[in-house]
């Protein structure tokens, strides 16, 4: 049993760090001038995919990105149920939700 907690607060660790660098990456394509919605969750999905972190919901505020933009916000929500190894027995029903929001270049 100790084993399997191990194992699971190790991934949820992992994740965490995942969603964590999936919304720094997202964000840091939405700051730049011309940036699209689309482009921002797309490259935040491309980083969760690199460590199969599966089930994200990302959004992004505003949903419409224009050159009058000076703050962009990229949130994640993983349900933790869906991305861990084995029996899931510690995580069931919960979620990681995070945000970030930064400061468009140019505005």
């Amino acid at each position: 049993m100790f084993l399997f907690a191990m194992l699971e607060y190790g991934r949820v660790s992992m994740m965490k760090q995942s969603v964590e660098l999936a919304l720094y990456e997202g964000g840091r394509k939405g700051v730049v001038a011309g940036a699209t919605r689309q482009e921002v969750i797309a490259e935040a999905n491309r980083v969760l995919a690199i460590s199969r972190v599966t089930g994200a919901v990302v959004s992004v505020t505003p949903t419409a990105i224009t050159d009058q933009t000076q703050e962009l916000t990229v949130r994640i929500r993983v349900p933790l149920d869906r991305g861990l190894f084995g029996p899931v027995k510690f995580f069931r029903g919960k979620s990681l939700d995070r945000s970030l929001t930064m400061k468009r270049e140019g505005t």
